[in-house]
């Protein structure tokens, strides 16, 4: 049933935007067999990566209004995907991948006819899951400027189109528009890594913004602001995502867990403003 269930408006899709666009064998080629990691970022074999990255941004709008013409994802050990399903949501995610070559803003829109297309049933949860919040050029892009207009309204709008199934991407989203991930783009990466793109109004936030405003609420000493970047927002006390930070700050330090679990934030802090001042 799930197979049907894409391969009928894939046939109506190729045989209306036929005389439209027309993928090239090598785009093709090199959609189905991209490759994403989390090392390695995006990859696609067999093709030059400047033509590749060129027909992207002069074609992806068709590519998207024919979703339905992407070839199946090839498999990188036998060269199949025996799952229709899993291989049309594969390439699906590999195409998502690649769109995150395009300018900042016309990256929003394509954002905006990626949930258009989930939102229609033509791209499944599973194609939206693997590639949301970016994974290689547009990784955190989301999360620091989660205060730009049109990003709050594609989030609020991919909270109403995903499920809270409990597999994590609800709270990560929702996490997003609140801004709790917005100073955590340096976290695990490596110093020569570059920071992510902002929208025309956004500045970063200093890196570890969080942690360091935990730090001064232990300690009762400030923590002079960086003029490279944009303020530290009091409303987040703890670390992006954390829980037990703000409990920790809110309670008079009186026992003696309380004193070790407070020393152990100082110490992570450090260890944090550290890493900060490489990255930055």
């Amino acid at each position: 049933m799930n197979a049907v269930k894409f391969i009928i408006p894939w046939i109506l899709s190729i045989i209306s935007s036929m005389a439209d666009y027309s993928m090239p064998p090598e785009i093709g080629k090199a959609i189905a067999s991209g490759r994403i990691g989390e090392s390695l970022g995006y990859i696609v074999p067999d093709i030059d990566r400047s033509i590749f990255d060129d027909h992207i941004k002069k074609n992806w709008r068709n590519i998207a209004d024919n979703v339905e013409i992407l070839p199946l994802a090839s498999s990188p050990y036998d060269g199949q995907i025996h799952d229709y399903e899993i291989s049309r949501s594969a390439s699906a995610a590999s195409f998502a991948a690649a769109c995150e070559v395009l300018p900042p803003m016309e990256y929003l829109d394509f954002l905006d006819k990626w949930l258009d297309l989930f939102d229609q049933d033509r791209i499944t949860y599973r194609a939206v899951n693997s590639g949301w919040g970016g994974v290689q050029k547009k990784i955190d892009f989301l999360s620091v400027n989660w205060e730009h207009p049109r990003v709050q309204i594609i989030l609020k709008r991919a909270l109403k189109l995903v499920p809270a199934n409990g597999d994590g991407l609800y709270e990560v989203i929702e996490a997003m528009a609140q801004g709790e991930l917005a100073d955590a783009y340096r976290d695990n990466k490596s110093d020569s890594a570059p920071n992510p793109e902002t929208l025309p109004g956004i500045k970063l936030q200093r890196p570890f913004a969080s942690t360091l405003a935990l730090i001064e609420r232990l300690t009762g000493k400030e923590i002079p602001d960086d003029p490279h970047f944009g303020p530290r927002p009091e409303r987040r006390i703890g670390a992006a995502g954390s829980s037990l930070a703000p409990e920790i700050a809110q309670r008079p330090a009186s026992s003696f867990w309380q004193w070790l679990i407070g020393g152990l934030v100082v110490v992570g802090g450090v260890f944090a403003v550290w890493r900060m001042k490489r990255a930055v």
